[in-house]
């Protein structure tokens, strides 16, 4: 175990530096870097050694231990990807040993017809809240692009809405709708937001989506509406 210490600290440090700082220059998402920076630690942890010397057989053995610890087939394919990666990088991607996964059935999504989005959305007693749904509704926006909005990418005369780093770190403008133009103005005079539009507890921070999300999933519950219903069906209706 002191080895593996020494190792997670001296070598594996270094290595998940590199695999950062080349994830950060590629433009990947800080999600998808600690997802598979995590992936490619625990790899190395659970054979207590540089994954650069550990073998195909190996690596083979360790998908047969996820699948009997009964890792879903979503979880196994990011952990298949982050090893790729993290090969490929290295000039290694030979180490690496070709595995197919089984297609993933596409469930059709739950969209909700526009009088359950109505019912949904007059439902919510939080003005912050309402107004964060109805924008993402109206202006079809993803969760995460509600949650960068700034004060100043709403323009109230043009309305539209700059929606800034979207999908391919690409800008757009969205239409700002009438009826949300009214609870954007009433949010905005009673919170008082400074720069991002839908801040936390403090104010110079915006709200994550973890909050969004957790606030929606009970609202779901508590209007009677199927829990399989996600924030992201909003964009949808």
């Amino acid at each position: 175990m002191l080895k593996y210490k020494y190792l997670q600290g001296d070598i594996m440090g270094a290595l998940k530096n590199q695999m950062i700082y080349d994830m950060k220059y590629k433009g990947y998402s800080i999600k998808t870097i600690k997802s598979y920076t995590y992936c490619v630690h625990s790899f190395s942890k659970h054979f207590m050694k540089n994954p650069l010397h550990i073998s195909k057989d190996q690596i083979i053995d360790f998908f047969s231990y996820l699948r009997s610890n009964h890792k879903s087939e979503s979880t196994i394919h990011i952990y298949y990807e982050s090893l790729k990666y993290f090969y490929k990088m290295h000039n290694k991607l030979n180490n690496l040993p070709k595995l197919s996964f089984p297609r993933i059935n596409n469930k059709i999504p739950i969209v909700l017809s526009r009088s359950d989005t109505q019912i949904l959305l007059q439902k919510s007693h939080s003005l912050k809240y309402k107004t964060i749904l109805t924008i993402i509704y109206s202006a079809g926006l993803r969760i995460s692009e509600a949650t960068n909005l700034q004060l100043s990418d709403i323009d109230f005369s043009r309305k539209t809405i700059f929606i800034r780093n979207s999908k391919n770190k690409k800008d757009r403008y969205t239409i700002l709708a009438n009826e949300t133009i009214k609870l954007l103005q009433q949010y905005i005079n009673i919170y008082q937001p400074i720069d991002y539009l839908f801040y936390s507890n403090d104010i110079t921070k915006k709200i994550s989506t973890d909050c969004i999300q957790k606030y929606f999933k009970a609202h779901i519950k508590y209007c009677g509406f199927d829990d399989s219903i996600h924030v992201h069906t909003l964009r949808h209706c």
